[in-house]
């Protein structure tokens, strides 16, 4: 969908977040893809059975994590995701906005 010169996309657009979703999927797949062939292995494919973190860390390592290195790997992207700054950084920008 292309929106027109002045208007807003819509934030819950379905299409928009699935492009979003590819855009996160496939992001993580190149940085695993990346990390093997900077170690001279070759890139394994997704696995369609496994969660994103799950996938991320099988297609890092070559094998499918446990269920403990699956939890703490989603819980790091969530952390990484949640806060992407570091703390002066919103320490000023919380300065900024509140005067």
């Amino acid at each position: 969908m292309i929106t027109p010169p002045g208007a807003k996309p819509a934030a819950d657009d379905a299409e928009s977040m699935e492009s979003c979703l590819h855009l996160i999927a496939g992001m993580h797949t190149l940085a695993a893809a990346i990390g093997r062939l900077r170690t001279g292995r070759l890139p394994i494919e997704p696995d369609p059975e496994l969660g994103h973190a799950a996938n991320l860390l099988y297609m890092m390592t070559g094998r499918r994590p446990t269920p403990l290195e699956e939890r703490v790997m989603d819980v790091a992207l969530i952390l990484h995701a949640d806060h992407g700054m570091n703390a002066s950084t919103f320490g000023c920008m919380v300065v900024a906005t509140t005067m």
